[in-house]
């Protein structure tokens, strides 16, 4: 009988997450024309979400996401300890930074090994940037001002903890979630509030530069900012932000890829709820990882590079040629030129404001 009750409800939970809330999304699968306007950000996997081919994954999804609840749990309550009397990240020094950082990279493994990623796999590219920094340019492999990345999933951040445990530039919402605000602190995240007034960018925009500056002398631990600002479904670049453009400091690129065996992605997308229950149904999800060395913009490249007559600005050449020439290069990724205000477009579309809605029915 409770064997009988616990399938039940996985399988209503089955049906709940795909079939109700992921309805718009199978919706969004047949209109060729949502499908391509907003394809960075549309599910490609769709097609691939039948309750026979997710089986047997999706009936350990409550044991799972329990596990995960209690990982994070078990690490907050370590970090509320450690920062008693703390304060902010600068001031972690000796026994409470050892533990932070060696917990929290193996906690945030984890985490994702919980959700289904098994294994990653990083590769460093031996890349030739002499074309964009001149004949005299030689491999850097130590400090950058930033670590980009392409944002796929949540997973990417557990990899990036495990991996480099550098800080974050997170929505300033991120600071009030339950757990992961406190972590996110411990870590000393930069607070960006996307609604900020051009005044509060600029400043961020400083304290961006103050901290690449620092991490360039080794002061300070990686920072590793997502220039789409908006996860993509495993193929696609969207527009890169100025975020770690803008200063012209140095940036080390690092491009992710994910697999799993029967085709759903562990992808992020516009309903939170759906991303993480989606990673469960994706068993034994791998990924692939390519590290590049640091890129540093000179006067050869701004001489070469930067199309000012155009009205190109210096942050744009720079963004480009990363996004375009390399980081696109490394997995194949489609080129899509749209910013994460697209993204919204397709939330709206799929879920209208009660404002909208309310003004569509009048």
């Amino acid at each position: 009988m409770g064997i009988t009750v616990y399938i039940l409800v996985h399988i209503a939970t089955f049906h709940i997450f795909v079939n109700v809330i992921g309805k718009p999304h199978k919706k969004a699968f047949k209109d060729p024309e949502v499908l391509e306007k907003y394809y960075p950000f549309n599910r490609n996997d769709v097609d691939k979400m039948d309750i026979v081919k997710c089986f047997p994954f999706y009936i350990t999804f409550w044991p799972r996401i329990l596990s995960m609840i209690f990982n994070c749990f078990c690490y907050t309550c370590l970090m509320l300890v450690l920062m008693i009397g703390v304060g902010s990240a600068e001031n972690v020094t000796g026994l409470r930074k050892f533990l932070i950082e060696k917990m929290g990279r193996f906690h945030c493994r984890l985490h994702a090994l919980i959700a289904g990623l098994i294994w990653v796999s990083p590769e460093y590219v031996d890349a030739d940037y002499s074309k964009w920094l001149g004949p005299d340019w030689k491999p850097n492999w130590g400090n950058s001002g930033t670590i980009v990345f392409n944002h796929v999933s949540w997973m990417d951040i557990m990899i990036g903890i495990a991996y480099w445990f550098p800080s974050f530039v997170s929505k300033q919402s991120v600071k009030n979630y339950p757990g992961v605000g406190i972590i996110a602190q411990g870590f000393g995240c930069l607070f960006l509030d996307r609604a900020g007034t051009k005044e509060e960018k600029a400043k961020i925009a400083k304290i961006i530069e103050e901290r690449q500056e620092q991490n360039i002398k080794g002061e300070r631990p990686p920072l590793i900012i997502y220039p789409e600002g908006a996860t993509t479904n495993n193929e696609c670049l969207i527009k890169f932000k100025r975020g770690p453009f803008g200063s012209g400091k140095s940036v080390q690129p690092v491009c992710l890829k994910y697999w799993s065996p029967n085709g759903i992605s562990p992808q992020n997308d516009t309903f939170s709820a759906l991303h993480f229950y989606f990673c469960y149904l994706s068993p034994f999800i791998t990924c692939r990882m390519k590290i590049y060395p640091v890129f540093e913009p000179n006067q050869f490249f701004w001489d070469n590079h930067w199309d000012e007559a155009s009205g190109e600005k210096q942050w744009q050449a720079y963004s480009r040629v990363i996004r375009d020439d390399i980081m696109a290069k490394s997995f194949d990724f489609r080129l899509f030129e749209c910013y994460l205000e697209s993204k919204f477009e397709l939330k709206e579309l799929f879920k209208p404001s009660k404002k909208k809605a309310a003004h569509n029915n009048g």
